[in-house]
């Protein structure tokens, strides 16, 4: 499908970073209106970057897909060398696409730590969207900035499978 063809990258704030954070004991969660229910997640995109070690950890991070409560409708682990050693860039995370409501979410969680970890880039709003979160512990606002995340939701269920996961 072309763009205009019922494919929308949906996005807060500039799309440029003011701030980078890294949350031990937490997670990040940032809301989203679809525009109408059952529409398809087909891609989303975190503008990071893993910190630590060289080689990444052999271990998962969890991009999870929830409903506007914060509640997971799905968990998709990803291999920790999907984001690279880098300045904060825009990493493009492969998901398999995933039906949601007309209001959802897309959390992280990375149990960073001094050796490994993701930061994830803020972007200043008056009027956030994002919040801390992780699975089962409640939502906390985090204010006067988004965290930039930018999903890409469709209309038509996709036809193939998931994208190949670099380095996984």
């Amino acid at each position: 499908p072309k763009p205009g063809e019922g494919i929308e990258v949906l996005q807060y704030g500039d799309g440029t970073a003011d701030g980078k954070k890294s949350l031990g004991g937490n997670g990040h969660l940032i809301l989203f209106d679809a525009g109408k229910a059952d529409r398809w997640l087909t891609g989303v995109e975190v503008l990071g970057a893993r910190y630590g070690m060289p080689q990444p950890p052999q271990e998962n991070f969890h991009l999870y897909v929830t409903d506007a409560q914060g509640q997971v409708l799905q968990d998709l682990p990803l291999p920790y060398g999907t984001f690279a050693r880098a300045n904060p860039y825009w990493c493009q995370l492969p998901v398999a696409p995933v039906q949601v409501p007309k209001e959802f979410g897309i959390g992280l969680a990375f149990n960073p730590g001094q050796t490994k970890g993701v930061f994830v880039s803020t972007d200043k709003t008056e009027d956030s969207h994002s919040h801390t979160w992780l699975p089962g512990k409640g939502m906390t606002k985090l204010e006067g900035s988004d965290w930039l995340v930018r999903p890409t939701v469709q209309d038509e269920e996709p036809k193939g499978g998931l994208t190949e996961v670099p380095g996984g």
